[in-house]
């Protein structure tokens, strides 16, 4: 977790460099030790440099982990939240015979999350049977609980010249039961959500398990919370592994990222973990927490130091079973100032300017070598 302090400044690029040059480095080292025997204390050169940067990073980034766990601690102002985790197969998800099962059991869980009056209700990514009547019934839920609720579903747009869009949509109900905003999805799935060039090659539908393609979103959306005083940036599945894809959805009046999910594709593999993973980075990055709510598993928060809290565990010990987790997300006002947000990938940029010139030096040193010994030679 120290090392990972280094992403708020260059990105996640800054610490894949940083780990590839230590390993450089001691593969030199051992090389220098094995060809070189008589140079008692020359695989320190080799060595020597970045271990010294390895550990002034581990150091500053002990200090900001500590200092941010510090902040978190002293704030006792936490806002309520529960997030569902249904556990529904994903064999079961798309069948429609099955949708008033997942519907019931999502209500039967957000009914007993309710009942201990969180501010904000999460559902994972996924429709889980949601019709007009399971809606009417879920609001009056949340009303007189006096919650806000966010879930996922399928937005249809109004059709433009007769063709109807349809777009993978995060919506955000106050806790007055109307819908404040919608977020809809910007990167999707290639042949998940879309198929590519379907216009010219429409035979490539045949070779996915979707039929028409959603849409992709234009803009970043943001989910203000009145009654909870927060606001959220939402983002859908793996949105979460583009560094620079994030950077325009947190601005300083951002409180959370707020990350749905359906995770079911990966069964319980270790897929699930890796993805997981990347929330870490973009928290760190962007100098705020990550809600995350999933299908099957891992729903949990991760905080501006990219440290994994309030795990969901089912009864059996399982993180992939069904049921919801409670949370206290602590109201820090704001995201964290980063030089990762505010310059975005400059450090990944630098590597490639240098090692385009490194090149380009090495291209013309080669091109006077030749040159210099024909002088020589005459």
């Amino acid at each position: 977790i120290p090392l990972l302090q280094l992403a708020s400044v260059t990105g996640l690029y800054g610490v894949s460099f940083l780990v590839c040059w230590c390993s450089l480095a001691l593969f030199g080292a051992f090389a220098m030790l094995v060809c070189q025997p008589q140079r008692r204390w020359g695989w320190m050169s080799e060595a020597r440099l970045p271990l010294i940067v390895l550990l002034f990073v581990m150091a500053w980034g002990f200090w900001r982990m500590v200092g941010i766990r510090r902040q978190d601690l002293e704030q006792s102002d936490r806002v309520s939240i529960a997030l569902v985790q249904p556990a529904v197969p994903e064999t079961l998800l798309w069948d429609e015979a099955k949708g008033v099962e997942h519907a019931e059991k999502l209500r039967r869980l957000s009914e007993q999350a309710l009942a201990l009056r969180p501010e904000i209700l999460i559902w994972p990514e996924g429709g889980y049977g949601l019709d007009a009547a399971n809606y009417r019934a879920m609001t009056n839920l949340t009303v007189t609980a006096g919650a806000a609720w966010v879930f996922n579903h399928i937005d249809e747009e109004s059709p433009t010249n007769g063709v109807a869009r349809f777009f993978n949509a995060n919506f955000m109900v106050s806790a007055k039961g109307r819908i404040e905003a919608v977020y809809h999805k910007r990167r999707l799935v290639i042949f998940g959500e879309y198929v590519p060039l379907e216009k010219w090659l429409p035979f490539l539908h045949w070779l996915t398990p979707i039929g028409s393609s959603f849409t992709p979103g234009d803009d970043p959306t943001y989910f203000n919370f009145a009654e909870a005083g927060l606001e959220a940036s939402p983002l859908i599945c793996f949105e979460n592994v583009f560094p620079h894809g994030l950077r325009d959805q947190v601005r300083p009046s951002t409180d959370f990222l707020l990350e749905l999910t359906n995770d079911g594709w990966f069964g319980e593999g270790c897929a699930q973990w890796q993805h997981a993973a990347h929330s870490a980075f973009r928290a760190v990055e962007n100098g705020v927490s990550l809600v995350r709510c999933t299908n099957n598993g891992l729903t949990c928060w991760f905080d501006r130091a990219g440290v994994m809290r309030d795990l969901f565990v089912g009864n059996g010990g399982s993180v992939y079973g069904e049921g919801w987790e409670s949370i206290g997300l602590p109201r820090n006002g704001g995201a964290l100032p980063t030089l990762y947000r505010a310059r975005g990938d400059w450090f990944a940029w630098a590597c490639v300017v240098m090692a385009g010139w490194s090149f380009l030096r090495a291209r013309l040193a080669s091109r006077r070598r030749p040159v210099e010994k024909e002088e020589e030679s005459t």
